[in-house]
């Protein structure tokens, strides 16, 4: 069975982020969203930045 993913991912022309389809206006609130959503789906957490990095978020 493959592991699900979650990306949060920076959104350039507003500035804000994106989980999937969903905008958000600041990081916290798109890291919120992408936990609740990861812990529903047994999935993983990963965090781009505006530099182009890539790290997985710890599930708490």
């Amino acid at each position: 069975m493959a592991v699900a993913e979650l990306h949060v991912v920076p959104h350039t022309t507003t500035g804000g982020w994106t989980v999937g389809r969903a905008w958000f206006a600041t990081l916290s609130e798109a890291e919120q969203a992408a936990r609740r959503q990861a812990k529903a789906e047994q999935a993983a957490i990963f965090l781009h930045d505006r530099y182009h990095r890539v790290r997985a978020l710890v599930q708490r």
